[in-house]
């Protein structure tokens, strides 16, 4: 993707890939290392190097530029710090915690919500890709 393509803002009120893809890293990161691993965020550390918020919610709002190749560093600093998952016993997955808008919930759901985030923020980017008649989905 071009910088253009990546940042392009479709009419309405839907969302540019950009922040669709910083949002979605930022959830992963939350449900899966603060959350699940009790585990600090990659986030801050990332907003800082980059000048975005560190308040992941101001991801939707901010006037920073987010560019993909920052995203796809971030990403893969995720995807290094996922190894824990699979560390975890099936005690460490039932373990409660307090999850915001869900309530008390176990390690389980707090990790699988975050692969639902990857899933449900896959589709809406492969439908701004397609809406610039990129390649969305594979098929």
């Amino acid at each position: 993707m071009t910088p253009e393509q990546y940042a392009w803002q479709p009419q309405g009120s839907a969302n540019p890939i950009s922040r669709l893809h910083a949002h979605t890293l930022t959830s992963v990161d939350f449900w899966m290392n603060l959350m699940g691993l009790q585990k600090p965020m990659l986030w801050q550390a990332v907003a800082e190097k980059l000048g975005l918020p560190s308040n992941m919610q101001e991801v939707w709002t901010t006037e920073a530029p987010i560019n993909l190749s920052d995203m796809q560093d971030y990403a893969r600093g995720l995807r290094d710090a996922s190894s824990g998952v699979e560390a975890l016993e099936d005690a460490d997955l039932e373990r409660v915690v307090m999850a915001p808008v869900f309530g008390k919930r176990d390690v389980g759901f707090v990790i699988r919500l975050a692969g639902t985030q990857l899933a449900i923020h896959t589709g809406e980017i492969s439908a701004a890709k397609g809406l610039q008649g990129l390649q969305g989905l594979p098929f």
